[in-house]
């Protein structure tokens, strides 16, 4: 089974794990749900940090970020808050091999290559969020890793998926307010 169809089925399961836990009124918290959507991102496309950046519902203002870092490495933040800012823009993936060979993005970028990819999540063709992945983890160790179109077609997968996810436990939370 690929990485893609790995991920694809845990978001599934997810989804449907929290729609039934929270009929039988276990814990699990929208938060939680949200909080593994970078997690399983970074790991199906080996990146070293992965961050889901959502619009707050009332306000439209893409502040509520959930990230995930492998280790505690030298992601430059920055670039991944201003390649977000562009994919809202623009509404289609953005990928840059290399954060110093772009001059939007020169001034976060590191000493060492950085490869950023990001799509926008969307929900019946509104924006709602950003998936963003950073850094590419090589598949040898020292030699660079950047991202690639095959990655683009799966990080929209992803955020296909985590649109799903997301609006299932949105409707879930809707239906549980009112039923209170």
């Amino acid at each position: 089974m690929s990485a893609m169809e790995q991920t694809s089925d845990r978001l599934t399961h997810l989804s449907r794990r929290y729609l039934t836990e929270h009929s039988l009124d276990s814990p699990i918290e929208l938060s939680q749900v949200l909080a593994l959507i970078p997690r399983l991102s970074a790991n199906a496309l080996r990146a070293r940090s992965a961050v889901l950046r959502l619009a707050d519902e009332e306000t439209g203002i893409h502040d509520r970020v959930y990230r995930f870092d492998v280790s505690d490495g030298d992601t430059p933040a920055g670039a991944e808050e201003s390649v977000a800012e562009l994919t809202r823009r623009e509404t289609v993936p953005i990928l840059i091999p290399d954060l110093r060979d772009d001059p939007r993005y020169a001034p976060h970028a590191l000493a060492r290559l950085v490869s950023a990819l990001a799509v926008p999540l969307l929900q019946r063709q509104a924006l709602i969020g950003t998936l963003c992945v950073l850094d590419k983890i090589p598949s040898v160790p020292g030699e660079p890793a950047v991202f690639e179109e095959r990655d683009v077609n799966l990080l929209a997968t992803l955020g296909t998926e985590a649109g799903m996810v997301i609006e299932n436990a949105q409707l879930f939370r809707a239906a549980a307010q009112r039923a209170d």
